[in-house]
């Protein structure tokens, strides 16, 4: 387009008439000593973080991905049954492989007692 007016508005036209202000300097935060106290004045109560769990990271050999819904008592004991030894904790997919075993070999002889 050539510098002719078009019927456009400028929009920085008027910008020349708007009066700037600096920024306000934030406040100064409080100190942990006044915070603590001002807390423990109002009865706040501070929440505490769970403890992290205990990362799993072992080298087995596994390559298949087995992604499961699973209630919270069925995550909890299969966690609880793999961390029995506190000095060596199973790796999960040992644990759910004794699992299987033991649930096809009850299987197996319940069948051999309904015959």
């Amino acid at each position: 387009m050539s510098g002719k007016d078009d019927g456009r508005v400028n929009p920085f036209a008027d910008i020349g008439e708007l009066e700037f202000k600096p920024k306000i300097k934030p406040k100064q935060k409080p100190s942990k000593d006044v915070v603590d106290k001002v807390s423990e004045e109002t009865g706040f109560v501070s929440r505490q973080a769970k403890p992290e769990k205990k990362r799993r990271r072992y080298r087995t050999g596994r390559n298949v991905q087995l992604n499961v819904k699973v209630t919270q008592y069925a995550y909890d004991l299969l966690h609880e049954l793999a961390d029995e030894d506190e000095n060596k904790p199973e790796v999960l997919g040992d644990t759910l492989e004794q699992a299987l075993v033991a649930l096809q070999e009850k299987r197996a002889k319940l069948k051999k007692t309904t015959r």
